[in-house]
């Protein structure tokens, strides 16, 4: 059973999280990141609900404000873990305005693996770990990976 501490709503769930993540508290918020957005997959959402309470069953799960049926199951609040994947754990950055340059500072530690694509300006940035090797891939120019104390520039 994951441990779940009761995070308000996604849209105020981004502002802990994130503090979290500055005060390096960075597995606390994975924790949380699993147990609440990971709790309401597990409960059968296709898509990020407004609201996710575990205790709730089955049609339960669709009730808000006083509505059977009130709660939006497809909530634009809900990519708090996109955003704070991308930019705490995967560290992808701009360094300059308008991504013109980017960084990429990834934290393997809290991860046996992982798969991670996410676009920057014209292009996108690939970030593999296998538990042992790390693989960064980009189609453009700019990027700056930062990893085991060590800086590469990322060439096309």
């Amino acid at each position: 059973m994951r441990r779940f501490r009761r995070l308000p709503r996604p849209f105020s769930a981004f502002f802990e999280l994130e503090v979290l993540c500055r005060i390096g508290e960075k597995r606390e918020a994975l924790e949380q990141i699993r147990a609440y957005w990971g709790g309401m997959i597990e409960a059968g959402a296709g898509t990020i609900w407004e609201e996710y309470d575990p205790k709730q069953e089955g049609v339960q799960h669709y009730a808000m404000y006083g509505d059977p049926y009130g709660k939006s199951l497809c909530h634009a609040w809900g990519a708090t873990p996109v955003y704070i994947l991308r930019r705490y754990f995967m560290g992808v950055e701009p360094a300059s305005p308008g991504y013109e340059t980017f960084r990429i500072c990834p934290e393997t530690e809290l991860f046996s693996e992982f798969r991670f694509e996410t676009p920057v300006k014209n292009g996108i940035v690939r970030i593999l770990w296998d538990g042992s090797t790390l693989t960064v891939y980009t189609d453009r120019k700019g990027g700056t990976l930062y990893y085991a104390g060590m800086e590469y520039e990322l060439k096309e």
